[in-house]
């Protein structure tokens, strides 16, 4: 099995390449990767080069991960139109060379403003431009005759994440002994360790056909004001400890669990202890 990976030195990325995938596992990304990665045959590139995509097309992969999705946190017009055309182009471009399945990550973006439980067919409301970028890349690849799966992804956090994510900003604020100030503290998010997601691209990838759209989440709603809380308790500090929050948007995820047997492993405390360990060693 000859796998191809995008956005391999991304968030998502840097995680699923620990979960040692089967096969030669090639991957891609716009800088050499780490040191410890190095187990893996890598091309640099960008995907907005025709001439690395016809690079990579001659290497007749079985399947690919398309993770690639630049520019994020940035999530404007513009930079969503971009790599919905990115994604487009390269995604047909792997199925003209004979790929034989698809992978892909959505995002819970998807479904909008709702602010229930939801399963892979609730339908979302008032959705923003990135969540409508992200439909759009769905339907195309539904339209294509190709195997495919779309890990709807809900709001992954650990180690890699960017340096404008909650958990990071709040680190370096707390780690200069500024304090850090929650817009509405009681909001609330279904936060998903980012090892919990890998591996369950890996199980998925592992799963003989088991394809379609899967929530990926933890199936509990956290309130911004409790993660900084237990931030603040692991480092030694006072803690805000809010344990009140609104209801909000999170995954039903039996779906991938009754496909492969998948369930969130990490809680919040450890997934918490592990970015921190992350923070403290870079």
């Amino acid at each position: 099995m000859r796998t191809l990976v995008t956005g391999a030195s991304g968030f998502i990325g840097q995680s699923l390449l620990s979960q040692h995938l089967t096969g030669e596992v090639h991957v891609l990304s716009r800088s050499k990767l780490r040191a410890g990665n190095l187990n893996h045959i890598q091309h640099v590139g960008d995907l907005q080069d025709r001439a690395v995509i016809k690079r990579l097309s001659d290497l007749k992969f079985d399947r690919v991960i398309h993770l690639a999705w630049q520019g994020l946190p940035e999530l404007t017009e513009e930079n969503n139109k971009l790599n919905l055309l990115l994604s487009k182009n390269f995604v047909k471009a792997m199925i003209d060379s004979g790929v034989a399945e698809v992978n892909l990550v959505g995002s819970c973006l998807e479904y909008g403003d709702l602010d229930t439980e939801v399963d892979e067919s609730s339908i979302g409301t008032n959705i923003g431009e990135f969540g409508e970028a992200k439909l759009d890349l769905l339907d195309f690849i539904s339209a294509e005759r190709i195997d495919f799966r779309w890990f709807r992804v809900f709001y992954a956090y650990g180690p890699n994440q960017h340096r404008q994510s909650l958990l990071s900003a709040a680190y370096e604020s707390l780690l200069k002994g500024v304090p850090f100030n929650i817009r509405d503290p009681k909001l609330a998010r279904d936060f998903i360790y980012v090892d919990d997601v890998s591996r369950a691209i890996r199980m998925l990838l592992n799963s003989p056909l088991s394809y379609g759209v899967f929530n990926v989440g933890s199936g509990n709603s956290t309130g911004v004001g409790e993660l900084v809380g237990t931030l603040q308790t692991q480092m030694n500090l006072p803690s805000m400890n809010i344990k009140e929050y609104e209801l909000s948007l999170r995954a039903n995820y039996e779906k991938i669990a009754s496909t492969c047997g998948w369930r969130p492993q990490v809680d919040i405390e450890q997934g918490v202890s592990e970015f921190i360990q992350w923070r403290e060693q870079e």
